[in-house]
């Protein structure tokens, strides 16, 4: 049986992974690294930012930036990591500083009208 070390905690599942959101550049990105990074850790904002006071707070709870084996997906559709190792803490001013860069460089996203 797989080592559970991660949840998703609306179907309360355990998972044999973590849920990563990857930084690798994609090859079709016209754009720089630079915003690619920042619209990728824009997602690690918000989640810092609906993490239940219950289940704890910086420093207790901060995203990591991690290398590992992809063993499958999420039921949202990320990345599981198994035998990760950290690299090292993602500090909550560099995401700060991600919104920032997200919110000058990229258009607010719009519901579509039906």
């Amino acid at each position: 049986m797989p080592q559970i070390v991660g949840a998703d905690r609306e179907s309360d599942i355990d998972m044999p992974g973590l849920t990563v959101t990857p930084l690798s550049l994609e090859p079709w990105w016209p754009r720089t690294v630079e915003e690619w990074i920042a619209r990728r850790l824009h997602r690690c904002c918000g989640l810092v930012e609906q993490v239940p006071a219950e289940q704890g707070s910086e420093p207790d709870r901060f995203p990591w930036l991690l290398t590992g084996t992809v063993i499958g997906h999420s039921l949202d559709l990320e990345p599981l990591v198994a035998q990760f190792r950290p690299l090292a803490r993602i500090h909550r001013s560099v995401l700060e500083e991600a919104a920032r860069l997200f919110e000058q460089q990229f258009a607010p996203s719009t519901p579509t009208s039906e």
